[in-house]
């Protein structure tokens, strides 16, 4: 079904290859820091290729569901898989991120001051509240 002349890893191999404007539009990051966070997930084990896939499609397809909010069948148009392995590997990619924020997110302190106006401000009161339940 999807035989189109530029597949899922020629693609991502050109974004990363070709000016990095293009690629910070489809990716949302610069290449350098996109091959930086896929050593990152591949040193620590979280990332691994497959008979499918490689570590860099994998993540590209992540980022581009991430920066775009485009459907899965969006997808696996534009990257040339079904949308079972589509689904699988954004599944596992975000995963692996996920487990990476103990060592790249803080989380705020008690003696941590907020800005009056988003503290006083009920707009965002449910996004900058810091609570017990929030805390790991």
């Amino acid at each position: 079904m999807r035989t189109g002349p530029l597949s899922g890893h020629i693609f991502v191999h050109e974004l990363l290859q070709g000016h990095e404007a293009r690629a910070y539009e489809n990716l949302r990051m610069t290449p350098r820091l996109f091959l930086k966070l896929r050593d990152v997930l591949i040193n620590k084990g979280l990332m691994k290729d497959t008979t499918n896939l490689t570590c860099t499609e994998q993540l590209a397809i992540f980022l581009h569901a991430l920066g775009h909010g485009v459907s899965n069948r969006v997808l696996s148009e534009r990257f040339h898989h079904s949308g079972e392995t589509i689904s699988r590997h954004f599944n596992a990619v975000l995963k692996a991120v996920v487990s990476l924020k103990r060592e790249y997110i803080n989380l705020p302190q008690n003696d941590v001051q907020v800005h009056p106006h988003v503290r006083h401000n009920k707009i965002f009161y449910p996004y900058f509240k810091v609570s017990s339940y929030n805390k790991i």
